[in-house]
């Protein structure tokens, strides 16, 4: 009796091994998820693009939406597939060049608070056509019911989005997909200080010239430079953003309230090269590979430890 006893708990134990065993050798089932991106043009592209690249080589399926006019999006590519929308206008070479030029022209031998004046007042009008321009997409698309029933019937888990240009968070509201941000700047203002707790007389706002030890002076000048982001932004959202909401989405939907919901916010930045501040828990940092750069390690340490009075994004 004993010995069948014995003989019956090493059968048992065999088997519970063997099912482990065969647990753990059983080659491991995931499912790519469907990525719909609406992204920026310019450097705003070529960020995105490194994603989606990192996307699709781990099985996702991503699709772009891009306009007919776009610059830099190509039509084909063998990491994403295309949907195109029709606008009449697209921020290409000739509306872009002739400001890049002359911010540069600017640029040289100016001191950092003329440059961040002249760049947020005196070419605010070139960035308001820039967003009328760009919001023109989310306004075509509801308008293309062939497009807009096979965004419907593709179903999507999430939509991608560089918060820089406003017309992600529409279009995501419009069909109901999570938002997430691949982000630096919220329209006008850093993306940072949108949500998460920021007080402005401890964090330099970006291309101020100050740092987190700030002098009186220093801190009433970040918080006027502060109160100019925060007054164009709002300019441009009522002025172009909000119609295109309540003409699509409703007359009670608020912009603002919309674009600040997205559900994870992937910052561009590394957090070793900026100031602490508070952040929030759906703000997570795109640190870079460093295996890709070929710089020595002394190198970097000695980068990183240099003083930080001026961070260029």
């Amino acid at each position: 009796f004993v010995l069948g006893l014995f003989l019956c708990c090493v059968m048992r134990l065999v088997c519970c091994c063997s099912a482990l065993l065969l647990l753990v050798l059983t080659p491991r089932v995931c499912q790519g998820g469907k990525i719909l991106v609406l992204p920026g043009e310019g450097s705003h592209w070529v960020n995105m693009d490194i994603v989606l690249q990192a996307l699709h080589s781990r099985g996702h399926s991503v699709t772009v939406m891009r306009s007919n006019k776009s610059w830099y999006v190509k039509e084909k590519a063998p990491h994403y597939n295309a949907i195109t929308v029709q606008v009449e206008r697209s921020l290409d070479e000739s509306f872009v060049a002739p400001i890049v030029s002359e911010t540069i022209a600017f640029e040289r031998g100016s001191l950092a608070l003329t440059n961040y004046l002249y760049v947020t007042i005196g070419m605010f009008g070139r960035f308001r056509e820039a967003h009328e321009i760009v919001s023109e997409l989310p306004s075509a698309l509801p308008d293309n019911t062939e497009l807009v029933t096979w965004v419907k019937d593709s179903k999507f888990d999430l939509l991608l989005t560089d918060p820089c240009w406003g017309g992600g968070a529409i279009v995501a509201k419009y069909f109901n997909l999570p938002l997430v941000y691949n982000v630096r700047w919220l329209l006008i203002m850093e993306a940072h200080l949108a949500i998460a707790p920021s007080p402005i007389s401890y964090i330099p706002i970006t291309l101020s010239g100050n740092t987190d030890k700030m002098t009186y002076l220093q801190r009433v000048k970040n918080m006027m430079l502060h109160i100019i982001s925060q007054v164009q932004n709002n300019i441009i959202i009522r002025d172009i953003y909000q119609k295109v909401c309540e003409k699509y989405l409703g007359p009670d939907c608020d912009y603002y309230q919309l674009m600040i919901d997205a559900d994870i916010w992937l910052l561009r930045t590394d957090f070793v090269f900026d100031y602490p501040r508070p952040t929030m828990p759906n703000m997570l940092t795109l640190i870079p590979n460093t295996k890709e750069i070929k710089v020595s390690l002394f190198v970097m340490f000695s980068f990183v430890c240099l003083p930080r009075h001026r961070l260029w994004c």
